[in-house]
């Protein structure tokens, strides 16, 4: 075994039952950069236990290797040609006829069957790693808070809400998204027996995921001691904005507010313009879930190695931040802060969207002197490309961009956006429309590949969303059940911990347990 920590990309990982220069070895920390630019430190609470291997013996690395998920990029596509066969084809053909399907386990990849995941988090950036995770076969058991709603699940109608029947908070897009694959029980974990339940589900628990602000976790009396105490072999993943210590521990942040925290929102927008006119972006919900996938294979990767699980602090602003390192790397370079160009390209023109007939816009780009010649030739103007024409080098274009995006944007205005783009495309130059909504629907790419799913709801009924990140084979994916209802599988959970028909009536009759927040139905 290496003496001193091992560095993988951002991570940097100390090896089992020993420190990395003062770490307290009882936390795990996943730290994916920092605004003062160090690397994040993985600081493991590890001493040797008797090794227990969940599936057929074979220790996790090794499984995870084999399937995939170790030694590759999250998110790349595993393909493997058979007789000209494309991938993509095989797997749909496979899971086509279980699309949708409510019913049954949540096991749909072999790659983390055997894993079981309490989560413990909201909205969207907790919950869709452990969606991830479920893709991979994980049975994942989302503990909703009870009897109060969580921020997804409104108990009156909104602009969230979408058409259907049964309560509001069963009929939101963005909850359904971010929740398939998965078994739902509703809890109030404050009252006594609650908190038992949540005892013995950590009890069974190799992972749990959390998204609370620090310190919450600690007062419910389930912080990182109290579930080591209860399971060593779990391992705790901690999801909160700002981190578990420092001057901010215990704010509450999400979203938007970590857009702006990273710098993220001072750069976008156009040049000018006030900032409160800046649209809000929620790139951390992208990109946290990701890094939980990260994370969960590397505690169980560590379990295998140590036999005890790991607390693994990730603190969503260091994630987001690390996923965008030109904005604190050109202030800490130069002192300043990237302009705001908008849509346009410090370095490049043209490079913008322009309004084409009809009033939609596609985007149209020239990255370098024989895009542009294709360009002016596709607008007719060849002229503009050839010298001594000003236009005819990028130096020359730089200075002439306001002139320059008028010429295009003139052309463009007087065709719709489809013909616009393909008559740019075929003269070698970049165009695309701008797509709403509705563009991934109707997409003939994501439809070859099969990205999205047609799934039942029995309030929304039938409808197509976003499929997986990646194909892969022979493990595939397979979407064995979509958003659950509230407290849906409470019984069956229950069940399976050893509570009598008897016990789980009498927790629902007190309040504990529920399957409704009261709002009424439509």
């Amino acid at each position: 075994m290496a003496h001193g920590p091992h560095e993988a990309g951002c991570l940097r990982v100390a090896p089992a039952g020993g420190r990395d220069r003062g770490a307290d070895p009882r936390r795990l920390r996943a730290a994916l950069g920092s605004a003062g630019g160090r690397p994040g430190i993985l600081r493991a609470h590890a001493a040797p236990l008797a090794r227990r291997d969940d599936d057929r013996g074979a220790p996790v690395p090794r499984r995870l290797r084999r399937r995939g998920i170790l030694g590759g990029a999250a998110g790349a596509r595993t393909r493997r040609r058979h007789r000209g066969d494309p991938l993509g084809a095989r797997l749909r053909a496979r899971g086509a006829d279980r699309a949708g399907a409510r019913g049954g386990r949540a096991v749909s990849s072999a790659a983390l069957s055997g894993v079981r995941v309490i989560e413990l988090a909201e909205v969207w950036a907790g919950p869709m790693g452990c969606t991830l995770l479920a893709d991979l076969g994980a049975d994942v058991v989302k503990l909703e808070t009870f009897p109060r709603s969580s921020m997804t699940r409104p108990v009156v109608e909104d602009a969230r809400v979408g058409a259907g029947t049964g309560p509001p908070y069963e009929r939101v897009n963005v909850h359904h998204h971010a929740n398939r694959n998965k078994r739902n029980i509703a809890v109030d974990v404050r009252a006594g027996a609650g908190a038992e339940v949540l005892r013995r589900l950590i009890a069974g628990a190799d992972l749990v995921v959390e998204s609370f602000s620090a310190g919450t976790l600690e007062r419910l009396g389930f912080g990182w001691e109290s579930v080591h105490a209860i399971q060593p072999r779990a391992s705790l993943i901690s999801l909160a904005a700002w981190g578990q210590d420092g001057p901010y521990r215990g704010y509450r942040m999400f979203g938007s507010g970590l857009d702006a925290m990273v710098g993220h929102h001072l750069v976008r927008g156009h040049p000018g313009a006030p900032l409160e006119e800046t649209a809000p972006a929620v790139h951390s919900d992208a990109a946290v879930p990701l890094t939980v996938v990260l994370a969960a294979v590397t505690a169980l990767a560590l379990r295998d190695r140590s036999g005890e699980g790991s607390w693994i602090d990730l603190a969503q602003v260091e994630d987001l931040a690390w996923q965008l390192p030109a904005i604190l790397g050109e202030w800490t370079a130069s002192g300043r802060s990237p302009p705001r160009v908008a849509n346009g390209d410090r370095d490049l023109v043209p490079h913008d969207y322009y309004r084409a007939a009809g009033g939609e816009w596609i985007c149209v780009a020239a990255e370098d002197d024989s895009q542009w010649a294709g360009l002016a030739e596709a607008m007719g103007r060849p002229e503009l490309a050839q010298e001594p024409h000003p236009w005819a080098s990028v130096a020359g274009r730089l200075r002439a961009r306001v002139d320059v995006d008028a010429a295009v944007g003139a052309f463009v205005a007087q065709l719709p956006p489809e013909e616009a783009a393909e008559r740019i495309q075929r003269h070698g130059a970049v165009a695309a429309p701008v797509l709403g909504p509705a563009g991934p629907l109707q997409s003939p790419q994501l439809r070859a590949r099969g990205w999205l799913r047609s799934t039942s709801h029995p309030h929304l009924g039938r409808r197509e969303v976003g499929g997986f990140l990646w194909q892969m084979e022979p493990d595939a994916p397979a979407w064995e059940r979509s958003a659950a209802l509230v407290g849906e599988h409470n019984a069956e959970v229950l069940s399976e911990l050893g509570y009598s028909a008897a016990e789980i009536a009498r927790l629902e009759a007190s309040g504990v347990i529920g399957d409704r927040y009261g709002a009424p139905e439509r």
